[in-house]
């Protein structure tokens, strides 16, 4: 599906917070283009007192938000250096829990991360124009 950052927000909000907080999604795109500002408007569907928590984990790796019973983990793989760190970063654990959201920045670095998502936000810039395109994971 491809649209703007207005569709985006409609498309999740149709899947409701219960989905969402299940979701194990990957968010694409270069630096700048507003991944951690769309996690933080997806944050305020969940819950409206989450987006004022939210940062990026650029240098944190991993935040973590809890609203009731819902935990959602953010990553971002942009600064890891190799695979081995996604186990200490606890990507694994949080991927294969089925209760938890896993909102990954810079999935496609590696594969097989790529993979586990469920569904792949990617935001491209044209002419000072960004775009969305959410794509489901074929697996």
């Amino acid at each position: 599906m491809d649209t703007d950052f207005e569709g985006v927000l409609a498309f999740f909000k149709e899947l409701g917070p219960l989905s969402l907080s299940k979701t194990k999604l990957a968010f694409e795109g270069d630096l700048g283009l507003g991944k951690t500002f769309l996690i933080k408007a997806l944050l305020e569907l969940m819950d409206p007192h989450l987006p004022s928590q939210a940062a990026s984990p650029s240098f944190a790796l991993c935040l973590s938000y809890q609203s009731g019973p819902y935990q959602i983990d953010h990553f971002d793989l942009y600064r890891l250096e190799n695979q081995d760190q996604l186990d200490e970063i606890g990507l694994w654990e949080s991927l294969e829990d089925p209760d938890r959201a896993s909102w990954i920045e810079w999935a496609g670095k590696y594969n097989l991360v790529l993979r586990a998502c469920d569904l792949v936000v990617t935001l491209t810039e044209s002419q000072g124009q960004r775009a969305y395109q959410i794509t489901r994971n074929p697996r």
